[in-house]
């Protein structure tokens, strides 16, 4: 029997009592103060606004989908097939404003309608709060960092491939690309990408979205501030950050045709820094690209030889081991201050990777659904079913749902 809309939805006219107390199993009554920050921030109205434009169809609204997702997440589920564990809880109803929630089949046949539309909606809803955010922080500037991180899968999944993940060589992986809020610890955009591409693959697009989405929001005066590691050394992106008047920080790569290392070999007085460490700036004039760009060299003493040894092949270790570090920068601040400045980078892994162990990303296959569905929709393609991803390594922690 073919059951209408109404029958699905149910209402809430009023808050539970919550009450704190000690126990070793959870009732789930931590979702109902999830469920009052989402009645806040207006997530029902902004979803219907947005998904008029980018209906992805079925019985059960938009809205609805999605809270099934966040509530599967926070309770600890980790593939679709849990839903069938807490479909029943009186809670989990409430928090999704439904008398009767979907099955994974329906979950999996909506997320295979997924466009790159419908994509882009929920890339303007996440902009929408994080905006509003920013603005009651009333920030002087915008220091972002931009970065990927591998987030390994199943050996099954759709354009998953094995890539450049350290740990695991030779598990498939996807490489999201991420912009990262040093201020407050937002995500401000994400853009998943197979495993097999390299760091900087599609990055000066994805930052040219990035600086217009946040230039319409937050006006054009806010001064915005860039970190990046060595694979974004890239002229484009250079030139990028130039013409929107952006102002970066990235590391320096040691290659050959950018000479650096005869610098540093010939280079006889640093100026102190701290720790025995040590600095000098050049205006290095970079020939493949007719460009010059501000670098400062860091040298840092570790009085023993590294694990790899990768900088040992480079420098001559007579005078002590120490690890070398360039970057470019067009930052009005001086080569102490820099230093201190991309030292700060270490703050937006700590964030991403405290946000992957909250939502259960990056365990194995349990990633697989949720971070394909990004991809898929970028090619326009249906998601994977749930029923042909493959099982989690035996290795991988499940999480248990009560």
């Amino acid at each position: 029997m073919r059951l209408s809309r109404a029958d699905f939805q149910g209402s809430c006219k009023s808050f539970l009592k919550i009450e704190f107390a000690s126990q070793d199993i959870t009732a789930f009554g931590g979702l109902e103060l999830v469920r009052r920050y989402l009645a806040l921030i207006e997530l029902g109205h902004r979803v219907r606004t947005v998904f008029l434009r980018n209906e992805v169809g079925g019985d059960y609204r938009a809205i609805d989908m999605i809270l099934v997702i966040v509530v599967l997440i926070l309770v600890g589920g980790r593939r679709l097939e849990h839903l069938n564990y807490i479909c029943d809880d009186p809670l989990v109803k409430r928090f999704c404003g439904l008398l009767r929630l979907p099955r994974e089949r329906s979950v999996s046949r909506w997320l295979k309608r997924f466009t790159h539309k419908s994509l882009m909606a929920l890339v303007e809803i996440n902009s929408q709060i994080i905006s509003e955010a920013i603005e009651k922080q009333s920030l002087a500037r915008l220091t972002i960092d931009v970065d990927g991180s591998v987030i390994t899968t199943g050996a099954t999944v759709q354009w998953a491939y094995r890539g450049f993940n350290p740990h695991h060589r030779k598990d498939p992986s996807y490489y999201p690309i991420f912009a990262h809020l040093a201020q407050t610890g937002h995500i401000l955009r994400v853009k998943n990408r197979p495993g097999n591409v390299h760091d900087c693959h599609g990055a000066v697009a994805f930052m040219r979205e990035l600086i217009d989405d946040v230039r319409l929001r937050l006006g054009s005066a806010l001064p915005l501030e860039f970190r990046m590691d060595g694979a974004f050394f890239q002229c484009e992106i250079i030139e990028l950050l130039e013409r929107r008047k952006s102002r970066y920080a990235i590391k320096v790569p040691f290659v050959k045709w950018l000479g650096l290392v005869p610098m540093i070999r010939d280079r006889q007085r640093w100026h102190r820094l701290r720790d025995g460490m040590g600095y000098f700036e050049v205006s290095l004039h970079v020939a493949a690209w007719d460009k010059t760009l501000r670098v400062v060299v860091y040298r840092k003493p570790v009085h023993h030889q590294t694990k790899k040894n990768y900088q040992l092949d480079l420098f001559d270790p007579d005078n002590g081991y120490y690890e070398y570090s360039a970057v470019t920068a067009n930052l009005e601040i001086k080569a102490p201050a820099l230093w201190d400045f991309m030292a700060g980078r270490g703050c937006a892994g700590e964030d991403l990777c405290r946000t992957q162990r909250t939502v259960g990303l990056g365990c194995g296959a349990d990633a697989a659904l949720f971070g394909q569905l990004g991809l898929a929709a970028d090619r326009d393609l249906g998601a994977q079913p749930a029923e042909e991803l493959s099982a989690s390594n035996g290795s991988d922690q499940k999480t248990a749902i009560a």
